[in-house]
């Protein structure tokens, strides 16, 4: 009988044991994510050696009901790897976890091209975040004189920024090897110095300043 009950409570002890580690294996599994998938659509901004870098179209940043900007986020490769990825193509991905990424508890489970070119644009300001560069942008001063400036942006960027008349300046001195800013003789806006802002091609961007009315006449240099 003293066998029996033993024999018993081994069992009871062994079915508990089972049941715990059933539950806490279910708990982790949850708090991880590995039991749950998520799934969501990205379109692709550019392609890197271990994952994509996308931007989510229906993930907006909003303020007083306005778009402000945009989501974007990495997503490693699944174990298919780069399946012929490429800019502009929108794709689901399938991932457990709280994020897409390769890391101790999250999966990316399968990345499908639901399109070769999405037909939501990627945002111009998303593009020029991954692929700009001021390496790829000189300036070349055409004309320098005591009451102006004439000078040429050059921006060899795949995505140039569009340069209009939003460029603001000031005039700085040099004296004793320590720079200060030249003193303005009226209120006049820089705004109003600018004689002419054009476009000469997609890459080139040519301003025309003439300070003479809020600097006046600048030293001999």
């Amino acid at each position: 009988m003293n066998k029996k009950i033993g024999f018993l409570g081994i069992l009871f002890s062994i079915i508990i044991l089972c049941i715990a580690v059933f539950l806490e294996y279910n708990i982790i599994s949850n708090v991880l994510g590995n039991k749950m998938e998520n799934e969501t659509k990205a379109i692709v901004v550019r392609v890197e050696k271990d994952g994509l870098d996308v931007v989510y179209d229906d993930k907006i940043y909003m303020r007083s009901g306005i778009r402000t900007g945009y989501y974007t986020d990495f997503v490693s490769f699944s174990d298919e790897g780069n399946i012929g990825f490429k800019r502009g193509q929108e794709i689901l991905v399938k991932y457990s976890g709280a994020v897409p990424r390769n890391t101790p508890g999250n999966r990316v489970n399968k990345i499908k091209i639901l399109n070769q070119n999405s037909l939501n644009k990627i945002p111009m300001q998303i593009l020029r975040k991954y692929y700009y560069s001021e390496d790829n942008v000189s300036v070349k001063i055409n004309e320098f004189t005591k009451t102006g400036i004439n000078y040429c942006i050059i921006d060899n960027n795949e995505f140039p920024y569009n340069y209009g008349n939003g460029l603001t300046y000031k005039i700085l001195k040099n004296k004793n090897e320590e720079y200060y800013i030249e003193k303005k003789i009226s209120d006049t806006s820089w705004r109003d110095t600018i004689v002419s802002s054009k476009e000469v091609n997609n890459n080139i961007f040519e301003k025309t300043y003439n300070w003479e009315n809020l600097y006046g006449k600048l030293d001999k240099r």
